[in-house]
């Protein structure tokens, strides 16, 4: 089953368990599938002679690492946005309507709250199923890596491997496996035979941060701790210890738009040790900050030299799925991400 096919059995699936859980008259339900103005399907329902319009976003699997990235994404395309996905556990359900992000799954829990409409039913069950479609199967930590580098690094695709393996800090190896994989599923493509040129950056963006929280993101996470003093990103020149700045505090930094909760910081195993000794920082699972370890080379990506790249800033935000970091996801999405991704090109 190709992921086209999937989609429109887990679009048909919802519609029906829609109808069957709802109790409220429907007097006409109209369907339009296919890509229109950016949304998977169109959805008109008329409740009691009031029609209402939903945009559809058709996503197979949403979890606790992709939610946030999803409900930046429907609130970015605008509209009655109403996602609709296979299944969406209780606690999920809760952070959507936390996020006010409508949704519909194929089992009949639901959130819909667009007057004079307010549905909410969470607790359906879904049968376990062997095998769900995964699209990005073949997109481990490894090839994460050398696409990030790929979309902070403009024109990094037509430099030599080896190159791009020291600034992914990959294997070279790793970079010829990701190129094939980009190259098939049709986001490098060859300008007259010879020059490399990646294209729809937006999507590959948006594929790169759902992967990233997935499967890259936890394995950089190094510890928990509290500091001694109060910490503030003025307080010290962490880059002395080859760190940064990154997450909310970073994006405080570069935005002035929000009040860090938590001081998250890269580093490698060189810099670590020093860096919990400067700091005074003392390990604590519930401690307000964060180290992670860093995951690319050692040259400089963008032009600050004190915090991570915007992209990651962005896709931590996202990861955490709290709506305050969503925001400035978004501000941070269209002052900084935009001209590295450029206009689908």
């Amino acid at each position: 089953m190709n992921i086209a096919e999937l989609e429109y059995e887990i679009l048909n699936d919802a519609l029906e368990a829609f109808k069957n859980e709802i109790k409220l008259d429907i007097e006409e339900m109209n369907l339009q599938t296919g890509l229109i103005n950016r949304h998977d399907a169109i959805i008109e329902i008329r409740f009691h002679d009031r029609p209402l319009r939903f945009y559809l976003e058709v996503k197979a699997n949403i979890n606790n690492a992709n939610v946030g990235r999803i409900a930046n994404q429907m609130k970015i395309r605008g509209g009655h946005g109403l996602l609709v996905t296979r299944y969406v556990n209780p606690q999920l359900a809760r952070k959507l309507k936390e996020l006010e992000i409508p949704f519909l799954d194929t089992v009949g829990n639901m959130y819909i709250n667009f007057l004079p409409v307010y549905i909410f039913v969470i607790g359906n069950k879904i049968a376990p199923k062997k095998f769900i479609y995964d699209r990005n199967e073949a997109w481990g930590p490894a090839k994460l890596r050398v696409i990030f580098a790929l979309l902070c690094h403009d024109r990094l695709e037509n430099k030599n491997y080896r190159t791009i393996a020291r600034v992914a800090d990959t294997a070279l190896g790793t970079v010829n496996w990701t190129f094939r994989d980009l190259t098939l599923k049709g986001f490098i493509i060859r300008k007259n035979n010879k020059e490399r040129r990646i294209v729809d950056k937006r999507k590959l963006l948006d594929k790169w941060v759902e992967l990233y929280a997935e499967k890259l993101r936890p394995q950089t996470f190094l510890g928990r701790f509290d500091a001694k003093k109060a910490l503030t990103e003025n307080q010290i020149d962490i880059t002395g210890y080859n760190a940064q700045w990154g997450g909310e505090i970073a994006a405080n930094k570069i935005t002035q738009y929000l009040r860090p909760e938590i001081f998250t910081i890269y580093t490698d195993k060189k810099g670590l040790n020093e860096l919990i000794f400067q700091l005074g920082l003392r390990k604590n699972p519930k401690g307000n900050v964060e180290i992670r370890r860093r995951f690319w080379g050692n040259e400089q990506i963008w032009n600050k030299r004190d915090t991570v790249h915007p992209i990651l800033i962005y896709a931590d935000l996202l990861a955490t799925a709290e709506p305050r970091n969503i925001e400035t996801a978004r501000v941070i999405y269209d002052q900084f991400i935009l001209r590295y991704i450029g206009e689908n090109r």
